[in-house]
């Protein structure tokens, strides 16, 4: 397993220098030591929801896409707390763990001792016997309850037409790319079997119209367009047999306002603008590089 982030690493290299349109050696270069510092890589599939705006789905169900997002701890920022001492009673039920936490909730270990529990690390397997390497952490008495996440991502839905049904257009729409701040909470949820978290923040970036096609009359149009996008996201994360499945919402307002059309053509009654706003949701899976405490 331990050749396979840098294999991700690679791959989303790839995907980055595809969705961007120009890509040069320096830019190629900042986006190699970009992943260096990334800690987690995210794939999803994308549902947009039903909108009868300016261009809406051509499914009436809503249409579908897919993305991939990269995350960044941001080291130093976040809400932490003060580790309480626990009751007889809790003390108890936790059993003789020989770790610092451990200690400290059969009152074994005082508030803000120093402490730091040793774990060993297979490195290699010999015929003599296994061969070992010794991680010390030290003991954290003010853990963190919220983290600080930001995430630059890609992604692409369609197809879309128009919603007056006026015109025969077709168009996708590119998030290239996302920019997202996330509040984390790393606190367990009680009364919850396994790892589970939740996040909130907000998302903006680039919004395009890509592949836009008008048919009129026995002629295709190119068309196109850009804004920015702003709105918030609500999600959940999940530990599952060590994969890491998520499943977000937000809402997303987006107005091209001025519609590009071929320089040659008259665009008489075809549409000026292109509203966009609406939800979107999203489940996908997430890829651990590495903790950011260990950067």
């Amino acid at each position: 397993m331990a050749p396979f982030p840098k294999v991700l690493q690679l791959s989303a290299v790839v995907v980055l220098s595809v969705a961007t349109p120009i890509v040069g050696y320096g830019q190629a270069e900042a986006l190699t030591g970009l992943l260096g510092n990334a800690t987690d890589f995210n794939f999803s599939w994308i549902f947009i929801a039903p909108s009868h705006r300016d261009l809406k789905p051509d499914r009436s169900k809503g249409t579908q896409g897919f993305g991939f997002e990269l995350s960044f701890d941001l080291p130093g920022a976040g809400i932490t707390k003060h580790r309480r001492a626990r009751t007889a009673e809790q003390r108890t039920e936790e059993g003789k763990a020989s770790t610092c936490l451990g200690k400290f909730n059969r009152a074994l270990l005082g508030q803000d001792s120093a402490c730091a529990d040793t774990t060993f690390k297979l490195i290699e397997k010999r015929a003599d016997g296994p061969v070992l390497t010794p991680e010390i952490t030290e003991f954290d008495w003010h853990p963190t309850v919220f983290s600080f996440e930001a995430a630059v991502g890609f992604s692409q839905s369609g197809a879309y037409e128009a919603a007056d049904g006026s015109n025969t257009m077709r168009a996708s729409i590119r998030e290239a790319p996302s920019v997202s701040l996330y509040l984390n909470l790393e606190d367990s949820i009680k009364g919850l079997p396994g790892k589970y978290g939740a996040y909130a923040g907000a998302r903006s970036g680039l919004v395009s119209l890509v592949g836009g096609k008008a048919f009129i009359a026995d002629t295709v149009r190119d068309f196109g367009g850009t804004t920015f996008q702003l709105g918030p996201v609500l999600g959940a994360v999940g530990d599952y047999g060590g994969l890491n499945l998520f499943a977000e919402s937000a809402y997303m307002w987006r107005e091209i306002k001025s519609i590009e059309w071929q320089k040659d053509i008259t665009t008489g009654d075809l549409p000026k603008r292109a509203r966009l706003s609406g939800w979107a949701f999203a489940v996908g899976v997430q890829f651990h590089f590495k903790d950011a405490s260990k950067k």
